[in-house]
């Protein structure tokens, strides 16, 4: 450890991107399930190009993201010629207000190693202000995206990944992805309220 200091390398790094988004008039419960349906994640998140269920595992799941355009010379810069990188990930969605998932990356081809250990967590909770004002529902959305580089780091490249410029512009596309998913949600959550005071 002392020398990989001296060479100005970090050991198992993990760094992480937040962003936040409030949502208003669906329950916590029905975001969270549409949340956990790793089938529809495509349909908010801008830079997947697909996620793979696996039959025997519904929690198991293969992910194929595209690197941002605006970041992909900084991505090969880092090491990541490729347009697309791709993992496997395990999702635990016991129920709400958080669920989480975990990658596990294979060495033997199978899949692209992504380079990293991406890890991820969606948390849902009430937002006081609002509820308190007389809305029904509202609630605050919190993702959590995390990345950790198990070889040893050199210093140039985790300035790299830090920089304002990429850490903005992953924000700006999780955000994007929250805006999606809660606009697609609560259209679709106010739909069927609609559906069954006709029916009733």
């Amino acid at each position: 450890p002392e020398n990989h200091r001296r060479a100005g390398r970090v050991v198992c790094w993990t760094g992480s991107t937040v962003a936040r988004y409030e949502i208003k008039g669906v329950p916590i419960s029905y975001l969270y399930a549409q949340y956990a349906d790793l089938r529809r994640m495509t349909e908010w998140s801008p830079s997947l190009e697909s996620v793979s269920i696996s039959p025997e595992k519904p929690t198991n799941s293969v992910w194929v993201m595209r690197v941002p355009r605006a970041i992909q010379a900084a991505a090969r810069t880092v090491g990541y010629p490729e347009p697309t990188i791709e993992w496997e990930a395990v999702l635990d969605a016991p129920g709400p207000p958080l669920m989480t998932w975990t990658s596990e990356i294979r060495d033997d081809g199978s899949h692209q190693n992504a380079g990293f250990i991406p890890s991820g967590a969606v948390a849902f909770a009430p937002t006081d202000d609002v509820a308190g004002a007389g809305e029904e529902h509202a609630c605050e959305m919190t993702l959590t995206l995390s990345y950790t580089l198990p070889d040893p780091v050199e210093w140039w490249l985790l300035a790299i990944i830090n920089s304002p410029v990429v850490q903005g512009i992953v924000r700006n596309r999780i955000r994007a992805g929250m805006v999606r998913f809660a606009s697609t949600v609560t259209a679709e959550y106010q739909a069927s309220l609609e559906l069954g005071s006709s029916s009733s």
